[in-house]
C-alpha cells in the first residue's frame, strides 16, 4: 500500500499521487521513519520522495535546528555502488560551497545499513510547481532565475562536479524581500505610454538541489566508474548525448539549463511524449523547435 503523507490516506501500489490533495505517495515504511531519530535529527514530516531516497524535514535534538534529512531507501542500501552514488551527492554539494546550492552539514551511515545526509531546510517553491500551477514565466523572473542556476553550475563545473539531472523539480525558489524599482509603461488614457515605476514585492532567490547522479569528475575512494551506455537524467531536460548514454561532460548541464529557460519562458518543455523513450528519441533526432511555437503571444525573438 502506498500513503498520503499529509492527509494519510492509504492506496493501492499502483497509484503516484493523492486524490485528495494530489501529494505524492509514499511508502509504508517512509511513514514508520516518522518521530525517530537518524543520527542526532529528528525525522518529523515527509518533505518529498525520489528515486533514491525519501526527503524529511526534521530538527537537531539538541541544538533544535530545523534541518531536511535525505534517507537512502532501504532496498538500496545494500548495493555498494547505491550507497557510493548517494555520498557523492552529500559530498558533491558540500564541496561546491555555494550560495545557490543546497548546503549540505552532515551525512553518515548508521548501523543497520541506513544511508542519510543533513541539509539545510528550505521554506520555498520548487519551479516545478511554480509552472505546474502558474504556467509560463514573466521573462525577467526567468532571466533572474535562470542567471542564478548559470552561476551555481560555473561554481560547480570548476569544482569537477556534473549535476546531470537538472529539471524544474530540481530548482528551489525562495521568496526574499524586493530590492529593485521596475519601470513599466501604463496605457490607462490610450493616448501616451506612461513610464510608471514600482517597488518590487519580493524576488525568487534559487537553491539548486538533488545531486543525487552527479558524476565527480576529481577521483577519489567514494567514486564509481560510469558505465557506458546507461542513460542518467529526466528525459525532458536531457542533452542529445545524455540521451544516447554517452559520457557527458559540463555542456550537458549547459544544455538542460537552456531547456529549463524555455520551460519557464514557454509553459511546457520542447519534448514530451507518453513514453519516456519517445522523448529520448525526439531529444537524439529532432531539432529543437523554436519556443515562438508553443508560446507566440510571448513575442520572443
Amino acid at each position: 500500500m502506498k500513503v498520503c503523507p499529509k492527509c494519510f490516506t492509504r492506496f493501492p501500489d499502483g497509484e503516484r499521487f493523492c486524490l485528495h490533495d494530489s501529494s505524492v505517495l509514499v511508502e509504508e515504511e517512509d511513514m514508520a521513519r516518522l518521530g525517530t531519530l537518524v543520527g542526532n535529527y529528528r525525522l518529523d514530516r515527509i518533505l518529498g520522495r525520489g528515486g533514491m531516497g525519501t526527503v524529511y524535514s526534521g530538527e537537531h535534538v539538541y541544538i533544535k535546528k530545523p534541518v531536511a534529512v535525505k534517507v537512502l531507501h532501504p532496498q538500496f542500501a545494500r548495493y555498494t555502488e547505491a550507497v557510493n552514488r548517494f555520498l557523492r551527492e552529500a559530498r558533491a554539494a558540500s564541496s561546491i560551497n555555494h550560495p545557490n546550492i543546497v548546503d549540505v552539514t552532515d551525512f553518515g551511515l548508521l548501523g543497520d545499513g541506513l544511508v542519510y545526509f543533513v541539509m539545510e531546510y528550505l521554506d520555498g517553491k520548487s519551479l516545478e510547481d511554480i509552472i505546474e500551477r502558474e504556467g509560463a514565466v514573466e521573462l525577467h523572473r526567468a532571466l533572474n532565475i535562470a542567471n542564478q542556476m548559470a552561476l551555481a553550475l560555473e561554481a560547480a563545473h570548476k569544482m569537477g562536479v556534473i549535476h546531470r539531472d537538472l529539471k524544474p523539480d530540481n530548482v528551489m525558489l525562495l521568496a526574499r524581500p524586493g530590492r529593485r524599482d521596475l519601470v513599466r509603461i501604463a496605457h490607462e488614457d490610450h493616448l501616451s505610454d506612461a513610464m510608471v515605476t514600482e517597488r518590487e514585492e519580493s524576488w525568487d532567490f534559487v537553491k539548486l538541489l538533488d545531486f543525487g547522479i552527479a558524476k565527480v569528475l576529481i577521483p577519489d575512494e567514494l567514486t564509481a566508474e560510469t558505465v557506458q551506455g546507461a542513460v542518467f537524467g529526466t528525459p525532458e531536460y536531457m542533452s542529445p548525448e545524455s540521451a544516447r548514454g554517452e559520457d557527458v561532460d559540463h555542456r550537458a548541464d549547459i544544455y538542460s539549463l537552456g531547456i529549463i529557460l524555455f520551460d519557464m519562458l514557454t509553459g511546457r518543455p520542447p519534448f514530451e511524449a507518453q513514453a519516456a523513450n519517445e522523448v529520448l528519441q525526439m531529444q537524439i533526432h529532432r531539432p529543437p523547435p523554436s519556443p515562438r511555437e508553443f508560446a507566440p503571444h510571448r513575442e520572443i525573438t
